[in-house]
């Protein structure tokens, strides 16, 4: 779906739609990031001025969205081992 992530994937259901890319394991943008011991996972999430009944554009700062990227990370850290990729980077 997305030629320049290392994985992604689209789900539908119902009205509600979700793209999702996989940029990793790489070297982290930020050095001071960097684990010795395990990957390090960031997480960024982005809606449609149109989702939701508001229909409003979103910032980055916005809670909702900080909720949402918090969630999923630490539900990837849950799934992925870590281990396998110190001081690395997975970006989703």
């Amino acid at each position: 779906l997305v030629d320049s992530a290392d994985g992604s994937a689209y789900l539908e259901q119902g009205l509600n739609k979700v793209l999702v890319s996989v940029h990793g394991p790489q070297e982290p943008r930020k050095k001071m990031d960097q684990s010795p011991e395990k990957c390090n996972i960031v997480c960024k999430v982005s809606y449609m001025p149109i989702s939701g009944t508001d229909w409003k554009q979103r910032r980055n700062g916005d809670k909702r969205t900080l909720e949402t990227e918090n969630i999923l990370k630490e539900i990837t850290e849950a799934i992925v081992i870590l281990e396998v990729s110190p001081r690395a980077e997975i970006n989703i």
